[in-house]
């Protein structure tokens, strides 16, 4: 049986490279607009707001998680 071939170790390209050094604090930003997004929306008047406003709030906090998933996944 013949053994699997792995890559010899790969260096990161300049652009693998930087994503990388930036990926810690794009998650803290994403993170950061989370908390501040549960906060809004845990308020006594965010469901007095406009239905409009209301999906606005849920559709952005979903592309937040989405953003905060991926960049994990990276």
């Amino acid at each position: 049986m013949p053994k699997p071939k792995f890559p010899k170790n790969r260096k990161l390209g300049y652009k693998d490279a930087r994503e990388l050094k930036d990926l810690p604090q794009k998650i803290d930003r994403l993170e950061a607009d989370q908390k501040s997004l549960y906060e809004i929306m845990s308020g006594p008047d965010f469901y007095k707001k406009t239905k409009g406003e209301i999906a606005r709030a849920k559709s952005r906090l979903a592309e937040v998680e989405q953003k905060i998933e991926a960049a994990y996944l990276r």
